[in-house]
């Protein structure tokens, strides 16, 4: 096959026209540039998708990737890490204070709840999230360790979000006098 087939496509010999009949489509996993003359001319890169009839190679989409070249489709990121490419780059770990579920674009996408905290990259689910540390608080989402002890004439237990605890709120209260 060799001529002036349309990218995508291979020609048979000695056709002139963009697309006849008798065209190949590129292999699946491969991409054929316009006057390509194998099916397999290219073979896909890493971070990019090639379908069977590819002219150039798609880059994955957000929170997903592909680790391995000459492939047709991309796969989801893996739960722990982000996958958000513009091309050559490899999944990067969930911050701390972070989960990433499968499929996660961003490694500050999905930030631990108010009164919990997560130390450590990587985080997979919601059950990364601790708790916030008795006689500590955590005030705001998105910790990677407690905001503080709490107040002086007050206790904190687990989950509490601030340093001045109500007994009403059920994450401490003011020492008894």
């Amino acid at each position: 096959p060799s001529g002036n087939c349309t990218g995508g496509l291979v020609c048979p010999d000695g056709a002139s026209t963009p697309a006849p009949s008798g065209a190949s489509s590129c292999a699946a996993g491969y991409y054929c540039p316009a006057g390509s003359t194998s099916t397999m001319a290219y073979p896909c890169p890493q971070n990019y998708r090639c379908p069977a009839g590819s002219a150039s190679p798609l880059l994955c989409a957000a929170g997903l990737y592909q680790p391995q070249e000459a492939q047709s489709a991309c796969v989801a990121c893996l739960a722990g890490f982000a996958c958000n490419f513009t091309a050559f780059s490899i999944p990067v770990d969930c911050a701390p204070g972070y989960y990433c579920p499968s499929g996660s674009s961003v490694a500050t996408q999905n930030a631990c709840p108010v009164a919990t905290f997560n130390p450590i990259a990587q985080g997979s689910s919601i059950a990364s999230c601790e708790p916030c540390t008795g006689g500590m608080y955590c005030a705001t989402a998105g910790l990677s360790a407690p905001t503080g002890s709490c107040s002086a004439g007050y206790y904190c237990s687990s989950n509490s979000s601030t340093p001045t605890p109500s007994l009403s709120s059920g994450a401490g209260g003011p020492c008894p006098a």
